[in-house]
């Protein structure tokens, strides 16, 4: 078993992080402002990027990102949203995920989330069947991109 520690991100994952972007979506095209909104992520408080970093082969293997936010019901607690969650190709099923996951939900017990919200695009079979055996539940949802 490889040598997985799951910690906040550092400017030097940059690259083994857009390899995880290329698998879900694609890289960021301006390395620059990735780096500017990855240094903005680190200094906020409510934020969490995590990555799951193999040190055996110095690979970043997975990522995900926390946001809390004030919520108006449940009794004014705030609310987390989980985006960006992909576990690298060649690592898969082998607990990175789970590992991840729990230390978000750590992250999110400790700022007194009441719940945490996951977006996944509907072409994601495999992961939505990995979210419901975590505990995530099914919730319909809508997207709007704007460009």
């Amino acid at each position: 078993m490889a040598d997985i520690i799951v910690r906040e991100i550092k400017e030097s994952d940059i690259e083994g992080f857009n390899v995880l972007m290329d698998q879900l979506v694609e890289r960021a095209k301006d390395q620059d402002k990735l780096l500017y909104i990855i240094r903005k992520v680190i200094a906020d408080e409510n934020r969490l990027l995590l990555v799951a970093f193999d040190n055996d082969t110095n690979t970043v293997c997975g990522t995900m990102l926390g946001i809390v936010t004030d919520d108006f019901c449940y009794d004014l607690q705030p609310i987390m949203y989980i985006e960006n969650v992909v576990t690298h190709e060649n690592y898969r099923r082998m607990g990175i995920g789970k590992k991840m996951f729990e230390a978000m939900e750590q992250f999110a017990k400790e700022k007194n989330c009441y719940y945490a919200e996951l977006c996944s695009s509907l072409n994601r079979v495999e992961a939505h069947i990995f979210y419901n055996k975590i505990g995530y539940e099914d919730v319909k949802g809508f997207r709007k991109f704007f460009s």
